[in-house]
């Protein structure tokens, strides 16, 4: 569903990303796990159209979206999240998961006019009120986005990206700040959006104990590059890995 081929992203004669290639299969859950500056969220960026890469190419569904604008890539089927939960505090918690939907009438001047969007906002309350039902938190739904929990914004940004309808969602840390427990709570949500809904996911987390739990597949980064693969059981066990982390 998604090739990432060597994608090379410098900023001020410092790559970033170097010559960095990585496969989603269509219906997994992918890992992307390495040390604070690896360069894993810039990837993230430049996949999403944040940024656009210097060298390389990007594929999704076997279409070129190197250097397509972000929502035109999002019209593509892509979603993501971010490190921290990007909500609109003082709207509700309704209301930030209404706004992510694509190509809403209201978006028109003069359907806006013409108040047609009426019946849309209708149809797009009621699939955002779906959605909370099934992450568990429509008892918030009218609440201020500034007055619930980390986990429960962590489950909002979520509920923001399944508003688009990704076929692949990338979400980054999606367990950031949040307690062990909460943590596994979150990736069940994630696993069961995986299988009930066909959504593809890449995630970006450092929780690594619970991560491992989940995933398909595993990619690690270090200094901008992609320097193992493999099954999580396989790169728990590399001392490569090990080197990574303890700065070997």
């Amino acid at each position: 569903m998604l090739e990432v081929v060597k994608v090379v992203k410098s900023f001020y004669g410092l790559r970033a990303l170097d010559s960095v290639n990585l496969k989603v299969e269509k219906g997994s859950m992918v890992g992307l796990i390495g040390p604070n500056g690896s360069g894993k969220t810039t990837l993230f960026n430049v996949i999403s159209g944040v940024y656009k890469p210097d060298e390389g190419e990007i594929y999704l569904n076997g279409e070129k979206i190197a250097g397509l604008t972000p929502h035109e890539i999002c019209g593509k089927g892509l979603g993501r999240s971010f490190q921290q939960p990007r909500l609109f505090k003082e709207m509700t918690v309704l209301e930030n998961i209404m706004v992510s939907a694509r190509s809403q009438k209201g978006e028109s001047l003069s359907k806006a006019l013409t108040r047609s969007w009426l019946e849309e906002e209708a149809r797009l309350a009621k699939k955002a009120f779906s959605i909370l039902k099934f992450l568990q938190l429509e008892r918030l739904a009218f609440n201020p986005a500034s007055n619930i929990s980390a986990g429960q914004a962590r489950l909002l940004e979520i509920a923001k990206v399944l508003m688009g309808d990704p076929q692949i969602a990338l979400l980054d840390e999606p367990t950031g700040g949040v307690a062990p427990r909460l943590s596994e709570k979150i990736f069940d949500y994630i696993r069961k959006i995986n299988r009930e809904f066909g959504v593809t996911f890449l995630i970006i987390e450092h929780k690594l104990g619970v991560l491992f739990d989940y995933v398909d597949y595993v990619y690690l980064m270090d200094r901008g590059k992609i320097v193992l693969e493999g099954k999580p059981e396989e790169v728990a066990k590399s001392s490569t890995a090990l080197e990574v982390y303890l700065g070997g």
